[in-house]
C-alpha cells in the first residue's frame, strides 16, 4: 500500500537489536530514543512486564550515557526502559507524532501463568509475573497506563485490554491502517496520465532496488565505471553500449538504480531514460519496452524545449502497439533530435534476461535497438547464466562490459551494519563475524536475505541459535528454505484448515504470470486478515506487477519447488485450484464471442490447462468462441499455436471443432436476437470474421488441409441472403467479406482450384475498387487483390497476364505504403520470380538486385524468409547472364547485409557463409572448406557445438577438403558433425556422396576402425546402401570376432536384405549364416524376393553341402532347378545330389536332360552311364560308355579318356566297385 503511493514502510522492530556490547557500553537507553527520534509513529504494547527498572549499575551508567542528550532522563531514573520509550514518543509531547498502545488483558497473562506453574515450567513463568521486574513493577504499569489513557484523544487508539496477541495484531493492523489511508496517503493531485503511471511503477521498483541501508557499499568503482564510459567515450571507436554482467542477486538492478538517481542529480541536461523490466505488468513485451522509452524521450524533449511542468499530454497508450521496426526508427529519430539540441541521451534497460520470448521465429533480441545517433547510450543489464544473449551483446555487438564481483568482507560487514541499523538492530560482534566470515554472504543477495530474516526475528535470547541455523544453509535456495520453515511456524493461523504458508506459495509458483491478491484469497477461501498478515511477512520476497504478485527471486521459487512441489501430484493439485477459479470466471462471462475476456483468465487457464494434462477441459477451453478471439493476437497467436498442439488433435480435428464452435455462435446470436424482439444484430455478419480468422489461425498453425472449410464457411456467412439483405440496407460492403473471400480464393489456387479462385478474386477486386476510398487502407486491399490475380496467371503459365496484374500492384503499393514497406519488395520478388520463368534474366537481376536493396532497408537488421528466394532468383540469372564468377558477388552482397544488420558472428552471417561455401565447392574446394570453417565457428558460438546448422557447416568443411582430395583434413570435421549427428538421430541430414566418399578413404587406407563406426551411423539412415550393412557385419565380425555385440534388428544384414532385396553384397553375408544353421526355406525365401540369378542358387547349394546340410542343399538346387530349367550347372548339381542319396532313377532322368543341353560332354556321359548301370540299365549304360569315350578321344583329352575308362571298368566289375566307392 505504501509502496504503490511512493512511501516505504519501514518498521522499527524494538524487542532486540540492543547487542550484549552496547548494554555493556551503557548505550541501551540511548539507542532506543535515537530510534524514537527516527520514527513517525509509536505503536506500543504491553503485557503484564513492565520491564528493567531501578537504581541497577549498569541501567544507571546507561542513563547517565543518554542524560547527555536528553537531560529530562534524569527525573525517570527509576522507570523502564519501554516507558522512557512512551515518554519520548509520546507522553512528553501527545499528539506530535501519531500514537497507539495496546494493553494485554490481565487475564490472558493469569491463565499463561496458571499453566506454566502447572508444568513446572519456572522460565515461562518468568514472562507473565509482573513483580519479575522489581517491586515496583505493578505500581509502575498501573501508573504508564493512566498517563497514556488520560492522552487517548490525542492517539490513534488506545486499547486497554486486548484479549489475546491475535485480536492485538488485529487492532494494530486496523489502526495503522486507518490512519495511513485517511491521513498520510490521501493526495489531492491530479490523475495521472498512462505514461507517469507506468514511469511511477518503475521508479517505485528503482527505490525499492537501491542499496540496503541505504548506501551502496562497494558501489564506488561500479558507478565510476559507468560514468566513464558515458563522460569519455567521445573518442572516435570507443563503443557507446555497455552491458552489467553478474550472478542472480549479484546487484545489478542496485547499479543501475543507484546511477541512474546519481547521474540524474548531477547531469539534469542529460535525457535519462530507464527501463526495469519485470517491474511493472507490460514491462516484459519487446513493444511496450520500446514505445514506453519513445514516449518518455519525447516526453522529455517536449518538457526542455517548452520550458513547462505540464502533464497528462503524452502520447503514451500503454498498449505497445506498433511495429517493432517502425518504434526503432522513431526512437532513432527522436534521439537525434534531442542530440541536435544539444542534449545527451542515456538509456537504460535492467534485466534483459526477463524480457518476453514472444515468438519462435523472432532473433534473439532482435528488438533491442543496434545503432543510437551521436551522442547517444544505451546501458543494459542481463544475468551471466544468459550466455547466448551476453555472447549477442559482446562479441556481436560490441558492448563493453562491467562484470559484478562478489563482495569483500569489509563491504560484506558495512551493508549489514547499515542495514540492521535501518531496523533500529544490531549484531554483536561475534554475530557480525560469523556473518562476514561465511563465504555465501559475498553474494549481496544471500546476505540481504539473511538480515532480513534476522530482522524478523522477534526473539532476542535465541538470537544466536537462529543466526546458526540460517548460516548452515550453502546457497541462497537453502536460505529461502530456512524462511520457508520460519513463515510456517510463525504465520499458519489456527482457523485456516491446512498450510496456508504452502498454499499460499505453491498457488503462486504454479501461476503463469502470478496471481493477485484477490485471486489468492478466492482460491484458498482466506480472510483478509489472514492474507494481509501473510503478505508483511513475505512482501519482500515477492514483486507486485499492477497488482499480480510473483516471486521476486528464481531461488525462492526453486526453494518452494523443492519443498512443497517435487511430486507431480502436489503441482497438479494446486494447478487444478487455479483452473477450477479461473474456469469459474469464464463460465460468469457472456458466451458471445467477441466478449471481452479479461487477459488473467486467457493468459492463465489455457497455459494451466495444458501443464495439468487435462486434454478435455483443454479442448473445450479453446474451442471456446471468446477465448479464441481473446488468443487470436500477434502477442498469443504462438501460444494458440503450442495449446492446440498439446491436445494431439490433427488439423481436420480442430476445424471440424471450430465448426460446432461457429454454430453454437449462430444458434446463441439468433436466439439473442429473439431476445431482443426481432432487433437485427448482424448475425452471419459477426460470424464471418470468427470464421475468417479461425481460418488464418489454421493456415499460421501450418494446418493448410484443414483452412478451407472455415474459409468456405466464412464465404458462405457473407454471401447469405441475410448478409446481402444487411448489405443493402447500409448501402456499402463489409471490408471483411473481401477479407475472407480473398483468403478463400488464394487458397484456391494454392490447391490448383484454378477455375474456382478466378471469377472470385474478381469478385474481390471490383468490390474493392467499388470501396476503396472508404474502407480503411481501402487501396491497399486493392493491391493485393491484384497480386492474388497475377499469382494465379503465373501458376497457370500465362506470364503475360500475370506481370501485368504485378505491375499494376507494385504501383499501387508504391503510392500508398511507405517506400520501405516489405510490401514493396515482395512483388518485386514476385515480378523476378516471373521474369525467371519466362527467361528474362537481365529483367530478373535488375529487380532482384533493388529488391534486395530494398529488404535491407525495409527490415532494419530482420531480414525476412523471402529473401532467400531472392538470392536464389538472382543467383540462376547471374549464371545465365554471366558466367560462375559473377554470381559471387551476389553471396557476397548477402553476406554484407546480414552482416551489417547482425554483427560478424550473428548465426544468420553463419547461415550465409554455408550457402556461399556450397557455391565455391566446385570452383575451389580449398577456398569453400575455408568458408565454411568460418561458418561453423559462428554457429558453434551463437547456436551451440551440437546445433544442426553447426553440424551441417562442419560437413561442408569435410565436403570441401574431400573434393580437395585432403581427406586427413575432413576426417575431424566428418567425424565430429557425423558422431553429433548420429547420437541426436540426425543421421538423415548428413551429405550421402561424402558420407561414401570418406567409406571409401577409410577402406582402401586401412582405416577400417573408423569405417566399422561410419556404417553403424549410415544403417539407421534414409539414405543407407546396401554396401552399408554388408561393410558393418564384414568389418563386426573382421575386428570384434568373439567380442562383437548383438545389434539392433535395424541395423543387422537380415534388415538390410528386408531393405535392399536383390543386394548381392548382403545376400553373401548372409548364406554363411543361413547354411550353417541348415535354413533352406530363409534362403529360398531371400533368393526369390531378390529375383536373383542360377548363380546365386548353386552356391548357396554349394554352401549348404560344404556345412554337410544335403537335404537342405537338394532343396534349394531342386527349386533352382524349376527357376532355372535349361541352366546346365543346376542340373549338373541336381542329378549328382539325387545319385548321392542313390536315387539314381531320377538321377538318370535330370542326367539325361543335362545331356540334351551338353551334347558333347564326356564327362557327363560317363557320369550318366554310370547312374545307368545304378538302375540296371546294362545296355545303355554301355552305349553311353562307348560314346562318352569316343568323344573324349575326338576331343584327345587325355586325362578325360582315362577317366572314361575307369568308369567303363567300374561297370564290368561293379559288384567289387560299387558307385559310392
Amino acid at each position: 500500500m505504501c509502496k504503490r503511493a511512493g512511501y516505504e514502510f519501514v518498521p522499527v522492530d524494538m524487542r532486540w537489536g540492543i547487542t550484549s556490547e552496547m548494554s555493556s557500553n551503557a548505550a541501551t537507553i540511548e539507542i532506543c530514543l535515537r530510534e524514537m527520534d527516527r520514527s513517525d509513529m509509536i505503536v506500543g504494547f504491553f503485557g503484564q512486564r513492565y520491564g528493567w527498572h531501578g537504581f541497577d549499575n549498569l541501567l544507571q551508567k546507561s542513563f547517565d550515557v543518554a542524560a547527555v542528550k536528553y537531560p529530562w532522563l534524569n527525573d525517570y531514573r527509576e522507570r523502564a526502559v519501554t516507558e522512557l520509550e512512551f515518554l519520548h514518543g509520546h507522553l512528553r509531547n501527545p499528539g506530535k507524532r501519531a500514537a497507539c498502545f495496546f494493553f494485554r488483558d490481565k487475564s490472558y497473562d493469569d491463565l499463561k501463568l496458571q499453566l506454566a506453574e502447572e508444568a513446572g515450567d519456572k522460565r515461562q513463568a518468568r514472562k507473565f509475573l509482573s513483580s519479575t521486574d522489581g517491586p515496583k513493577a505493578a505500581e509502575f504499569l498501573a501508573d504508564l497506563k493512566r498517563r497514556v489513557l488520560e492522552t487517548k484523544d490525542k492517539c490513534l487508539a488506545v486499547h486497554m485490554n486486548y484479549k489475546n496477541p491475535q485480536e492485538g495484531a488485529r487492532l494494530m493492523y486496523e489502526t495503522i491502517e486507518k490512519f495511513l489511508k485517511e491521513e498520510i496517503l490521501v493526495r489531492s493531485v491530479q490523475k495521472l496520465s498512462p505514461l507517469e503511471e507506468e514511469r511511477l511503477q518503475h521508479d517505485l521498483f528503482r527505490v525499492s532496488r537501491l542499496a540496503m541501508g541505504g548506501v551502496f557499499v562497494g558501489g564506488e568503482d561500479y558507478l565510476q565505471k559507468i560514468d566513464d564510459h558515458v563522460n569519455l567515450r567521445s573518442k572516435e571507436g570507443s563503443p557507446k553500449y555497455l552491458v552489467v554482467t553478474g550472478d542472480g542477486g549479484s546487484g545489478k538492478s542496485c547499479l543501475l538504480g543507484s546511477w541512474s538517481l546519481h547521474h540524474q542529480e548531477k547531469f539534469p541536461n542529460d535525457a535519462v531514460v530507464y527501463h526495469f523490466v519485470g517491474s511493472s505488468s507490460g514491462s516484459t513485451e519487446p513493444r511496450k519496452i520500446l514505445k514506453r522509452l519513445l514516449d518518455e524521450l519525447i516526453s522529455w524533449f517536449k518538457l526542455k524545449m517548452s520550458n513547462q511542468k505540464e502533464t497528462g499530454k503524452e502520447n503514451f497508450t500503454g498498449t505497445g502497439g506498433g511495429d517493432i521496426r517502425i518504434l526503432i526508427e522513431d526512437l532513432s529519430e527522436t534521439v537525434t533530435n534531442i542530440t541536435k539540441a544539444g542534449f545527451r541521451t542515456i538509456i537504460l534497460i535492467d534485466a534483459l534476461n526477463k524480457v518476453d520470448d514472444i515468438g519462435k521465429t523472432n532473433k534473439i533480441l532482435h528488438w533491442l535497438p543496434r545503432a543510437l545517433p551521436s551522442n547517444a547510450y544505451l546501458i543494459a543489464s542481463v544475468i551471466s547464466a544468459e550466455v547466448q544473449m551476453v555472447t549477442e551483446l559482446t562479441e556481436e555487438r560490441g558492448y563493453a562490459t562491467i562484470n559484478m564481483a562478489s563482495l569483500t568482507e569489509k563491504e560484506r560487514e558495512q551493508i549489514a551494519v547499515a542495514t540492521l541499523k535501518v531496523r533500529g538492530k544490531a549484531l554483536s560482534s561475534e554475530q557480525k563475524k560469523k556473518v562476514v566470515h561465511k563465504t555465501q554472504t559475498e553474494n549481496p543477495l544471500y546476505l540481504k536475505i539473511l538480515l532480513e530474516e534476522l530482522c524478523s526475528f522477534g526473539e532476542f535470547f535465541q538470537l544466536d541459535a537462529h543466526l546458526d541455523s540460517l548460516l548452515e544453509t550453502k546457497d541462497t535456495k537453502e536460505l529461502f528454505y530456512k524462511c520457508l520453515q520460519r513463515l510456517e511456524v510463525d504465520y499458519n493461523p489456527k482457523e485456516y484448515d491446512g498450510n496456508l504458508v504452502k498454499d499460499v506459495m505453491c498457488c503462486i509458483l504454479v501461476a503463469r504470470q502470478g496471481l493477485s491478491e484477490t485471486e489468492i484469497k478466492s482460491i484458498l477461501k482466506i480472510t483478509d486478515q489472514m492474507w494481509s498478515t501473510l503478505y508483511f511477512a513475505i512482501e519482500e520476497f515477492i514483486l507486485e506487477r499492477s497488482g499480480i504478485y510473483r516471486f521476486t527471486y528464481d531461488e525462492l521459487s526453486q526453494a518452494v519447488k523443492e519443498k512443497y512441489c517435487m511430486d507431480k501430484s502436489t503441482t497438479i493439485h494446486y494447478i487444478i485450484l487455479l483452473v477450477d477459479y479461473f474456469g469459474a470466471r469464464l463460465r460468469e462471462k457472456d458466451l458471445v464471442y467477441d466478449t471481452t475476456i479479461p487477459d488473467r483468465i486467457y493468459t492463465e487457464l489455457p497455459w494451466l490447462l495444458v501443464k495439468c494434462g487435462e486434454k478435455d477441459r483443454l479442448i473445450k477451453c479453446l474451442t471456446t468462441a471468446s477465448i479464441f478471439w481473446s488468443l487470436f493476437s500477434d502477442e498469443n497467436n504462438y501460444d494458440l499455436v503450442s495449446y492446440w498442439n498439446a491436445t494431439g488433435l490433427t488439423g481436420e480435428e480442430i476445424t471440424a471443432l471450430y465448426q460446432k464452435t461457429l454454430n453454437d455462435q449462430l444458434a446463441l446470436l439468433y436466439l439473442k436476437e429473439q431476445e431482443k424482439g426481432g432487433e437485427m444484430i448482424d448475425a452471419v455478419k459477426k460470424l464471418a470474421k470468427l470464421a475468417f480468422q479461425m481460418s488464418v489461425y489454421q493456415g499460421d498453425a501450418g494446418n493448410m488441409t484443414a483452412v478451407e472449410p472455415l474459409l468456405q464457411r466464412a464465404f458462405i456467412f457473407n454471401h447469405s441472403p441475410r448478409f446481402i439483405a444487411e448489405v443493402s440496407l447500409f448501402r456499402r460492403r463489409d471490408p471483411s467479406r473481401c477479407k475472407s473471400s480473398n483468403g478463400l480464393a488464394c487458397l484456391l489456387v494454392d490447391t490448383e482450384h484454378f477455375d474456382e479462385a478466378e471469377p472470385l478474386h474478381r469478385e474481390v477486386l471490383e468490390l474493392s475498387k467499388k470501396f476503396a476510398d472508404e474502407w480503411p487502407n481501402g487501396w491497399s486491399r486493392v493491391a493485393t487483390s491484384l497480386n492474388g490475380l497475377g499469382v494465379l496467371y503465373y501458376k497457370t503459365n500465362k506470364f503475360q497476364e500475370a506481370l501485368e496484374y504485378y505491375n499494376k500492384c507494385l504501383e499501387l503499393h508504391r503510392q500508398t505504403l511507405e517506400p520501405t514497406h516489405h510490401l514493396i519488395p515482395d512483388t518485386m520478388n514476385n515480378i523476378g520470380a516471373l521474369y525467371k520463368s519466362m527467361e528474362r534474366w537481365e529483367d530478373c537481376a535488375k529487380i532482384l538486385e533493388e529488391a534486395l536493396e530494398m529488404y535491407e532497408e525495409a527490415y532494419f537488421g530482420q531480414l525476412p524468409p523471402d529473401v532467400g528466394g531472392t538470392l536464389l532468383n538472382l543467383g540462376m540469372a547471374y549464371l545465365r547472364i554471366y558466367d560462375r564468377s559473377k554470381a559471387e558477388p551476389l553471396y557476397l552482397r548477402a553476406l554484407d547485409i546480414r552482416t551489417k544488420a547482425y554483427g560478424p558472428n550473428h548465426h544468420d552471417v553463419g547461415q550465409t557463409l554455408l550457402s556461399y561455401s556450397s557455391f565455391l565447392l566446385n570452383l575451389d574446394a580449398i577456398k569453400s572448406a575455408e568458408t565454411a570453417i568460418r561458418a561453423a565457428e559462428i554457429l558453434e558460438k551463437s547456436l551451440g557445438p551440437e546445433h544442426i546448422f553447426t553440424l551441417n557447416a562442419q560437413e561442408n568443411v569435410a565436403l570441401g577438403y574431400a573434393v580437395a582430395g585432403k581427406f586427413d583434413d575432413a576426417h575431424p570435421y566428418f567425424k565430429k558433425a557425423g558422431v553429433t549427428k548420429y547420437r541426436k538421430g540426425q543421421m538423415n541430414t548428413s551429405i550421402p556422396p561424402l558420407n561414401a566418399g570418406m567409406a571409401d578413404y577409410y577402406l582402401n587406407n586401412g582405416h577400417h576402425e573408423e569405417a566399422r563406426q561410419l556404417f553403424e551411423r549410415l544403417v539407421g539412415t534414409d539414405f543407407a546402401s546396401d554396401r552399408d550393412f554388408a561393410a558393418l557385419d564384414f568389418l563386426d565380425e573382421d575386428l570384434l570376432g568373439d567380442k562383437r555385440l548383438t545389434r539392433p534388428y535395424e541395423e543387422t544384414v537380415e534388415y538390410g536384405i528386408e531393405k535392399f532385396p536383390k543386394s548381392a553384397m548382403i545376400f553373401g553375408r548372409l548364406l554363411p549364416k543361413l547354411a550353417k544353421s541348415g535354413d533352406s526355406q530363409r534362403t529360398l525365401m531371400i533368393l526369390g524376393k531378390g529375383d536373383f540369378g542360377p548363380e546365386k542358387y548353386n552356391e548357396s547349394y554349394l554352401s549348404f553341402i560344404e556345412n554337410q546340410h544335403r537335404k537342405q542343399g537338394l532343396d534349394v538346387i531342386q527349386s533352382a532347378h524349376e527357376k532355372f530349367p535349361s541352366d546346365t550347372i543346376i542340373l549338373e548339381n541336381l542329378a549328382k545330389c539325387h545319385a548321392f542319396y542313390e536315387d539314381f532313377v531320377t538321377a538318370s532322368t535330370y542326367f539325361k536332360k543335362l545331356l540334351n543341353l551338353k551334347t558333347d560332354d564326356a564327362s557327363v556321359m560317363a557320369t550318366y552311364g554310370r547312374v545307368l548301370a545304378m538302375t540296371g540299365k546294362t545296355e545303355e549304360a554301355k552305349k553311353m560308355f562307348e560314346k562318352g569315350l569316343n568323344c573324349a578321344e575326338a576331343q584327345n583329352e587325355k586325362q578325360l579318356i582315362e577317366q572314361v575308362c575307369i568308369q567303363k571298368y567300374c561297370f564290368i566289375y561293379r559288384r567289387k566297385l560299387p558307385y559310392e566307392n
